[in-house]
């Protein structure tokens, strides 16, 4: 092994390596900006004897911002292809398996004077760490009965905060229980820009397989055209865009299968209506059996895995252009996404929205958009 020697090099001489799986989000790259402005450069990117990054793709990235024309590099010139693969996943994914003290590190933190934005976000995921449900006390004989029975369980992972509830508890009993578990993803085309990131990393987190999946038309594709909002009684778009596409999938996968869902006891509309274990017929009349963990958990609950959105005001993980929102939803679209919101509202002057008896959706809308 050699020797490690730390050099200032031309910025323009490094690139990033093409395949880099590692994504990063703008919130971590602020973070890393906001470290590195207060903190200092303290720590060097790893590349190989062509330039190419090794390790360190997102501080590579906060250097270019910050305008640096040299940047301390520890260059590996003994290193095949295979081992610096085996170097870029390795050093991402060790990192993730080990967990805060949050009692020492609530008293390092309290002696620490300096304005850093991800401490309020350790701060926050200790809180909600505190007031996570364990797992062992939500599953009752019936759920445990119904665990035993089954193999194979897919998650609809939307990345809002009843998926992620759910994932956390019953991703440890089915591990325990040597059970199959995959989570699904439906990217509709018009979901936040920030929210897949979030879920990748949290899944990667957690260990636990991601299956992303394009819907077969996005939302324009099927309401774009006609300039028509879905129904708000029927909500076809979610059949339509998401859960038909779903379905498909689960069925193409396995012969024998639930579905984790985040229902709740509340939920009474007939669209939503849900019970701890429930048989439903798709639309190609398949047999689905859903199980909803959350369905007798008391409300206030938090994930540990928690979107950001929400500290930033949105209610939910809802598409963008979903009509169907509460007027707190599209201020912060408005402040964080601008030219989405901009978008929406040419829709809103522009699309044909279909007014029911008794829908209390148009008089949200028209208050806060004007006359449709």
């Amino acid at each position: 092994m050699s020797e490690l020697k730390i050099q200032y090099i031309d910025v323009n001489k490094i690139q990033p390596y093409k395949n880099n799986a590692r994504l990063h989000n703008n919130e971590q790259l602020a973070s890393l900006e906001q470290s590195i402005t207060l903190l200092g450069n303290r720590k060097p990117i790893e590349i190989d004897e062509n330039g190419i990054i090794i390790c360190g793709h997102g501080r590579f990235e906060v250097y270019k911002k910050l305008g640096l024309d040299h940047i301390p590099v520890i260059i590996h010139n003994d290193m095949t292809e295979e081992q610096k693969k085996a170097y870029r996943i390795a050093d991402n994914e060790i990192a993730l398996k080990s967990e805060w003290d949050f009692k020492l590190l609530n008293i390092e933190i309290e002696d620490i004077n300096l304005k850093i934005d991800l401490f309020d976000d350790i701060k926050k995921k200790k809180i909600n760490k505190e007031k996570k449900l364990n797992h062992k006390e939500i599953i009752s004989e019936e759920e445990n009965m119904l665990l035993d029975n089954y193999n194979n369980y897919y998650l609809m992972l939307s990345g809002g905060k009843d998926s992620f509830l759910s994932l956390e508890n019953v991703a440890p009993i089915l591990k325990e229980k040597g059970k199959y578990l995959e989570c699904i993803y439906i990217d509709t085309g018009v979901e936040f820009p920030d929210l897949l990131p979030f879920i990748y990393n949290s899944c990667e987190e957690m260990g636990v397989k991601l299956t992303i999946i394009k819907s077969k038309k996005n939302f324009f594709e099927c309401y774009g055209k006609k300039k028509k909002f879905p129904n708000s009684a029927h909500r076809e778009c979610i059949g339509e865009l998401i859960s038909n596409c779903a379905n498909d999938y689960m069925f193409s996968q396995k012969e024998d299968f639930i579905v984790i869902r985040g229902g709740r006891k509340k939920q009474k509309t007939s669209r939503s209506n849900s019970s701890l274990y429930q048989e439903l017929l798709d639309y190609k009349k398949r047999k689905l059996k859903i199980y909803n963990p959350l369905f007798d958990v008391p409300e206030g609950i938090m994930p540990i895995h928690l979107w950001k959105g929400y500290d930033k005001g949105f209610d939910r993980t809802a598409c963008w252009c979903c009509p169907f929102q509460k007027e707190t939803q599209w201020e912060a679209l408005k402040k964080y996404y601008p030219f989405l919101y901009e978008e929406l509202e040419i829709m809103f002057k522009t699309w044909e929205f279909v007014k029911l008896k008794g829908d209390g959706y148009i008089k949200r809308i028209e208050k806060y958009w004007g006359k449709i």
